[in-house]
């Protein structure tokens, strides 16, 4: 009844009949004509509009929405003449579908072909795996591209996590580690209908003592789970590490922890035990953060060392200032010449002094034999002098060689006529000290006394008178 009839559609009587010639019908269906001449009327017998040619395609039944990878998209496709009719004629026109709008890196899988029946060609068993909205594109030789409605891929079930926004280098113990975790299919869609998934966050690799800070435990949201205000102490390159139940952890990208602003000095390299006067006392200072963190991008801290114990006349000799490489300065060719047990103190501006270990200035090859300054000077005929006469031998610094043994004889250098010495005058020394407790003096007047050990310059004492 929605047919229309094209043509001349009134004609008058002609010897009693009516001769209707360029009518035309767009509907390809059956049909009756009724004529009448508004007092009689009489039907035709039944004819048959048949479709035209073969002019356009059209998506009868359109793509619906599906989950990634299941082969479930459906689709059928009429062949169609210039009126709209479905060509039921035709089974011959082939049809082929292909994505017509979507990821360019999608992959429309299945039977993409198919030849018409009844001018139809369906189309079933159709997947992809990205997630996101497409068009499907119907071609056939010789007629117009048809594209179908939108259509949703969706994505399957959660399968892996993948680090987005991966973490960033940042300053030790500042909050600023930011990371994004996502939630993806076997195919590698974001499961964004995925809002429950939990997600933990540590460290995958870095210093076993280091510690991630802040809130390490986050539900995605549409897919992401977001990570944000994390720290870590410990200066070192660090990956960190995603975690879900029933799911394969995934590691991060590298990134690195910074030193935060110089805080102290720390002796890395300690000071070791040397000769007096030998220029070998090396050492090394790191400047240290707060955390503990050498701060090797510091190359500009001034550090001084100085005696930070030890003999009150000792002087430390050599380059006493040095500028840090990499957070650390760097001290050698230093000296000491008075033996003894030190501790060196480093110093910079806005930093704590800090002290070494203790270490030991030994004496170097015996030089010399010296008598103690305390000696005495005056005393009586055949007294035992007092105090007694001790004797040290010596390096060419003034040190004690308190590793000296030698045997060390006592004679008159100088003395008065039929003046004699007595007593026990050949003494071996004990820590580099000789020492004669019972020497006497016979005859009145001044004596001066030697020492000799048979290798070194000999050694005199001051002149002692004896009354």
């Amino acid at each position: 009844k929605n047919a229309k009839i094209g043509g001349t559609l009134t004609e008058p009587l002609v010897g009693g009949v009516a001769t209707f010639s360029n009518l035309s019908i767009t509907d390809a269906r059956t049909f009756k004509f009724e004529a009448t001449d508004g007092i009689v009327s009489s039907e035709s017998t039944s004819f048959v509009i048949t479709p035209a040619a073969p002019a356009k395609l059209i998506f009868h039944q359109q793509p619906v929405n599906t989950v990634a990878g299941v082969p479930t998209i459906s689709a059928a496709v009429e062949v169609k003449d210039k009126f709209g009719n479905v060509v039921a004629t035709d089974s011959s026109t082939i049809v082929s579908l292909s994505i017509g709008s979507g990821p360019s890196s999608a992959r429309l899988s299945g039977t993409l072909t198919e030849k018409t029946s009844d001018g139809i060609a369906t189309f079933s068993g159709l997947s992809l795996t990205r997630a996101a909205t497409f068009r499907l594109e119907a071609t056939s030789t010789g007629l117009p591209i048809e594209k179908s409605a939108s259509f949703t891929i969706l994505p399957t079930a959660p399968a892996a996590l993948v680090f987005h926004l991966q973490p960033a280098n940042t300053v030790a113990g500042v909050p600023t580690i930011s990371t994004t975790i996502e939630v993806k299919d076997k195919y590698g869609n974001v499961v964004t209908n995925d809002s429950t998934t939990v997600v933990s966050l540590a460290i995958a690799s870095g210093p076993k003592t280091a510690v991630l800070s802040g809130t390490l435990t986050e539900t995605a949201s549409d897919g992401i789970a977001t990570f944000s205000g994390l720290s870590l102490t410990r200066a070192a390159a660090y990956k960190l590490q995603a975690s879900s139940t029933g799911l394969p952890t995934a590691k991060s990208k590298t990134f690195t922890i910074l030193p935060a602003a110089p805080a102290a000095l720390v002796f890395h390299q300690q000071p070791v035990n040397t000769v007096a006067g030998v220029p070998a006392i090396s050492t090394t200072i790191e400047v240290k953060d707060k955390y503990g963190n050498v701060v090797t991008n510091d190359s500009t801290t001034v550090v001084s060392l100085a005696l930070g114990s030890g003999p009150s006349s000792a002087v430390l000799s050599g380059t006493l200032t040095a500028t840090a490489a990499d957070g650390i300065a760097t001290f050698s060719g230093l000296s000491i010449t008075h033996a003894g047990a030190y501790r060196l103190e480093a110093n910079s501006t806005g930093l704590p002094a800090v002290k070494s270990a203790s270490f030991s200035i030994l004496p170097t090859a015996p030089a010399s034999l010296v008598f103690l300054s305390t000696q005495p000077t005056t005393d009586t005929v055949n007294g035992i002098l007092n105090p007694a006469i001790v004797v040290r031998i010596k390096d060419k610094y003034g040190n004690v060689v308190n590793t000296n043994t030698s045997q060390v004889t006592l004679t008159l250098s100088s003395k008065p006529t039929g003046g004699t010495m007595t007593g026990v005058l050949i003494e071996n020394a004990i820590a580099g000290v000789a020492t004669f407790s019972d020497v006497k003096l016979g005859v009145a007047g001044k004596y001066v006394i030697e020492a000799t050990d048979g290798i070194l310059p000999v050694g005199k004492s001051k002149t002692i008178t004896v009354a």
